[in-house]
């Protein structure tokens, strides 16, 4: 996933005179410092928004995010996801009487047929394909994280509040990080 922030600083005169005072060098440690700080914030945003429409927990997206690579002597940073899926176990899985239910979407629980669990050694679900001596299918899969950012049922909601995030935290934080230069820090 790509997340391209924007920002503006057209309309704020003082800001811009400060940005000026500056040498290539001191704002380059500023942007660094801002996309390090914005990172955290985009990485938090990308749990909450993907818990806000799905039942993952935040230990298994941050498990799923491991990485931010850092690019441009540190004024790009790019979020790398993993695109293995997801096992329905993940998902809130349980068995039922009726066959294994998990619900990949909050409020949308559905039981799988054929499915089950062996209790003993495996607590993943399996599937059944046909008759009850037909193979095993293996382990029921949902989306992988990669898959819910970029081409899942909410991905535009999720990407446009994450977006929204990260736009409005870079902004706030270059101010920050520009005035901490200009002091000599």
């Amino acid at each position: 996933m790509k997340i391209d922030l924007k920002y503006e600083l057209l309309g704020d005169k003082e800001f811009v005179a400060q940005v000026a005072k500056l040498n290539d060098k001191e704002l380059d440690k500023a942007l660094r410092r801002t996309i390090t700080q914005v990172n955290t914030t985009v990485r938090k945003s990308i749990k909450t928004e993907v818990r806000k429409h799905y039942t993952l927990k935040s230990n298994r997206i941050a498990k799923d995010t491991p990485r931010t690579i850092f690019r441009r002597n540190g004024t790009q940073a790019n979020i790398s996801t993993k695109e293995k899926p997801i096992t329905l176990r993940a998902y809130g899985g349980r068995m039922t009487r009726k066959g294994y239910s998990a619900s990949p979407l909050r409020g949308q629980r559905q039981v799988i047929n054929r499915s089950f669990t062996i209790t003993r050694q495996h607590t993943l679900p399996f599937m059944r394909l046909g008759k009850p001596a037909y193979p095993i299918k293996g382990a029921l899969k949902g989306p992988s994280l990669h898959r819910i950012l970029t081409a899942g049922s909410r991905h535009k909601e999720i990407s446009t509040a994450i977006l929204e995030t990260g736009d409005a935290r870079f902004l706030k934080v270059l101010r920050k990080e520009v005035a901490t230069v200009l002091r000599g820090f």
